[in-house]
């Protein structure tokens, strides 16, 4: 296992608009491009945006949380960062589902395009 560097990153920071070029060239390239659209591309450019600063910031940080009790006993709990991690990861499934830019494996198991 192979450690993380500090400026090894695996989601690189983009700012919301650069994301949001990227949706919006990806949809463009698929003839599915609408201007009703910016709404939900808005919507998932923030959550990728998010991610990786949530991403960044798991790099940076320990996995677990130790805090002490009151009777001075430490105790460890999961890094929060994670949920959110977790949370934003849905929404960013949710939001490519509704945009049709998500692959689905067909019964051959063969990568299909999404309808």
């Amino acid at each position: 296992m192979r450690s993380v560097k500090k400026d090894d990153t695996h989601y690189k920071l983009t700012r919301v608009n650069g994301y949001a070029d990227i949706i919006r060239v990806a949809l463009k390239k698929k003839n599915r491009y609408e201007d009703s659209l910016e709404l939900t591309i808005h919507m998932l450019a923030c959550c990728l945006s998010r991610y990786a600063q949530i991403q960044s910031a798991l790099d940076k940080d320990d996995l677990v949380c130790v805090s002490t009790s009151r009777e001075g006993n430490d105790r460890y709990s999961v890094n929060p960062l994670f949920v959110m991690q977790e949370h934003m990861g849905e929404q960013i499934r949710k939001y490519l589902r509704e945009l049709k830019l998500t692959l689905t494996l067909g019964a051959s198991g063969e990568k299909e395009e999404e309808d």
